[in-house]
């Protein structure tokens, strides 16, 4: 039994574990989706330098700000804290940027029927001239 008490005291406490593994997953998930720490500080609200804490794992954010970095970088909860991804059940279409995959959200919530069409021509537009361009840019 003295044994196992030296053996606890040597280990290292669950809190430092814990930080270790979030660190590790909030800095894999946020290069996934190709944001910076400063795209990911602004998309969650705060200082760029608390991301960067959080990625060295000496500090831990709040659960308000776990919420809102699940969100943002489209994972549950459990995933960011843990790592372990959460089985899903329909796959939804993913969009690489977080910022467009906000708009879009943000749009579902107030678009009409009549606004949708506009938007569908105006993104149909968009991408029809990206396309020339890249045509145009290839034969100069």
């Amino acid at each position: 039994m003295p044994t196992e008490l030296n053996q606890l005291s040597r280990d290292p406490p669950l809190d430092s574990l814990l930080m270790a593994a979030f660190a590790q997953t909030l800095k894999r998930l946020r290069q996934q989706r190709s944001l910076s720490q400063q795209e990911l500080a602004d998309l969650i609200r705060v200082h760029v330098r608390q991301v960067s804490k959080y990625e060295m794992g000496t500090s831990l954010p709040t659960l308000e700000r776990i919420r809102r970095m699940a969100e943002v970088l489209e994972v549950s909860a459990d995933e960011l804290v843990f790592g372990v991804p959460k089985r899903k059940t329909a796959a939804a279409p993913s969009v690489k940027y977080p910022v467009l995959a906000e708009r879009l959200k943000k749009l579902e919530a107030v678009v009409t029927r009549d606004d949708l069409k506009s938007i569908v021509d105006f993104l149909d537009a968009f991408i029809a001239k990206k396309q020339i361009d890249q045509i145009a840019s290839g034969r100069a």
